[in-house]
């Protein structure tokens, strides 16, 4: 691959990857409120009564287990209203970092002057 390609394709490999941290960090974020709210609406006892063995680990478990997934699959919207209006500017400086990072061989020749 040339090397005028690769600097090119680099801005945007990590562009994704940061754009991809953000995607998780809004669904965690809808995920914690998703949770909140159960807890909320579960009271002390739950689904599972409180004279069971573990029933607070189990209550926990269920709570974050079906924050997660109600999340995950768009729920009230949070996660996705958070992801579009802060993605276009997490990529925009995310391709201007990578641009502004010299490669390998522009510090080698760097190095040789």
């Amino acid at each position: 691959m040339n090397l005028e390609l690769s600097n090119a394709i680099k801005p945007l490999i990590l562009a994704n990857k940061d754009l991809a941290k953000l995607k998780k960090a809004s669904e965690g974020l809808e995920a914690f409120m998703f949770k909140s709210l159960l807890q909320q609406m579960g009271g002390k006892k739950g689904l599972f009564g409180s004279d069971v063995p573990g029933a607070s680990v189990y209550k926990d478990m269920f709570e974050q287990n079906l924050s997660d997934l109600m999340s995950q699959r768009g729920g009230l919207g949070i996660g996705k209203t958070i992801y579009r209006s802060v993605a276009p500017m997490a990529a925009q400086q995310a391709m201007k970092t990578a641009r502004n990072k010299p490669t390998t061989s522009e510090t080698s020749i760097e190095n040789q002057a």
